[in-house]
């Protein structure tokens, strides 16, 4: 015989809900949707989901703080290569500088040594001829004695004891003229300065007329001015002429 169950309190129906599996999935399906009851079956699915999805960002975390620290080793060895490359580049400039002034003097050394063997053709530019050229004594006695007492500065003297080439000369009245010479590879102001303070200097000492020179293969545009007016004289010197034979 079907047990009856009589309802008639709220304390019934919690009881036989509780009581009566049948009864109380019954009044389950009879108050909630499928979606609601299959709710806990389908959380567990989405918190496994979750879990799973968690597990990939911790990884993928790990694994992002390794490329960050990779990338932070990378950026400092990339700053001290940087460094290093700066510090290379800086002494491949210097090494260069060096090298340019060494073949600037080597070439400057070749130019004087040009003119001393040329001093003839110099002179021959003004119609003179040679009767000396003055040593870095002969030059030192044309100076006061006592340089406290001149007026020629320090850096004048010296500049015209360390003159290139200085040329006693004569005309056709045998009348005595001086040439200062500065020679270089390719001429400039520095060279056209020092020729006409040694030359202006040479009037002064002497008393005779003097003229400047420059001895070069070429000489920088700021200079032509001086050579065209006539102010200072240009001997070309031939590039082969530093050619050794």
């Amino acid at each position: 015989m079907t047990d009856v169950h009589y309802i008639r309190t709220p304390e019934d129906l919690l009881r036989l809900l509780r009581d009566n599996e049948e009864f109380r999935e019954a009044v389950r399906r009879h108050i909630l949707s499928d979606e609601l009851i299959r709710l806990p079956e389908r959380f567990a699915v989405f918190a496994d989901r979750v879990e799973t999805f968690m597990d990939r960002v911790e990884t993928f975390m790990a694994e992002q703080h390794q490329t960050n620290a990779e990338q932070r080793q990378f950026n400092e060895e990339q700053l001290q290569f940087n460094a290093e490359q700066r510090q290379f580049n800086e002494e491949q400039r210097q090494a260069t500088r060096r090298l340019e002034t060494a073949v600037g003097e080597l070439r400057g050394n070749a130019a004087r040594g040009v003119v001393r063997d040329r001093f003839d053709d110099i002179v021959a530019l003004f119609g003179f001829y040679l009767n000396s050229i003055l040593t870095r004594a002969e030059l030192s006695k044309l100076l006061p004695a006592k340089p406290w007492e001149s007026d020629i500065s320090y850096g004048d003297r010296q500049s015209f004891l360390s003159a290139d080439l200085v040329v006693e000369a004569i005309d056709d009245n045998d009348r005595i003229h001086y040439v200062a010479v500065e020679a270089s590879y390719t001429a400039d102001e520095r060279d056209t300065t020092r020729a006409l303070r040694n030359s202006a200097l040479l009037e002064r000492l002497t008393g005779q007329p003097a003229y400047a020179v420059v001895a070069s293969v070429r000489n920088v545009h700021e200079i032509q001015s001086l050579i065209d007016d006539g102010r200072v004289r240009w001997y070309q010197i031939d590039s082969d002429d530093f050619t050794p034979d």
